[in-house]
């Protein structure tokens, strides 16, 4: 991501969700990409975790089978020890909290316009996928039946007001907007959205693509 602050960022409840580990493989993702870049909410979830170890200390133990602690040190001892680069699908560079995820093929809408869905996204009715939009473009008006995370990758985009890279979006369920790309440059978004996708006009394409 770029050297911009973020200015937008994940809601309490969000967070809380995310230092509890009470929450979906997709959120917890959007919200990991938006601490890659974010050190106020980096101090902030780190304080939640803190507030959560009182709790889990009180926690009844639970008896481990006599070959457990053996069984995982085998199973480290055999796994490589992986790197964590960033890495890039077209032109869009990925973050490090991205370096693992699997990313499927990009599906082009119109000319440097496309969806790259995220497989392991794809559960407890959430939908994740990479959307990188050229200058100047705007998504149709529309709305979601469920929630909607968004986190700028690059770019940046209007609606409402102005995001850029690490920014966050939250938008509820039955909630209606339009994106507009910033004509400086492409946008590429980390979105996670759960429920259908209502479409207010003509855009078949979009509807298309991004249903997978």
């Amino acid at each position: 991501m770029s050297s911009h602050r973020p200015a937008a960022h994940p809601s309490r409840e969000l967070l809380s969700a995310y230092a509890s580990g009470w929450i979906a493989w997709s959120a917890g993702l959007c919200v990991r990409v938006h601490l890659d870049a974010c050190s106020e909410c980096r101090d902030a979830v780190a304080t939640l975790e803190a507030a959560e170890e009182p709790f889990i200390d009180q926690l009844p133990e639970a008896p481990l089978p006599e070959d457990a602690v053996s069984a995982l040190l085998v199973k480290l001892q055999s796994t490589p020890v992986e790197t964590r680069e960033p890495k890039a699908v077209g032109d869009v560079q990925l973050p490090g909290a991205m370096a693992h995820v699997r990313v499927a093929s990009r599906r082009w809408i119109a000319p440097g316009f496309w969806v790259a869905h995220l497989p392991e996204g794809r559960q407890e009715g959430w939908r994740t996928y990479i959307l990188r939009a050229p200058p100047g473009a705007r998504l149709p008006m529309h709305g979601h039946g469920g929630p909607e995370l968004v986190c700028v990758l690059s770019g940046a985009f209007r609606d409402r007001r102005r995001y850029g890279p690490g920014d966050f979006v939250e938008m509820p369920g039955g909630s209606d907007h339009s994106l507009v790309i910033d004509s400086q440059g492409p946008c590429a978004c980390l979105i996670a959205s759960k429920g259908a996708i209502q479409w207010k006009g003509a855009a078949k394409l979009l509807k298309s693509a991004l249903s997978v």
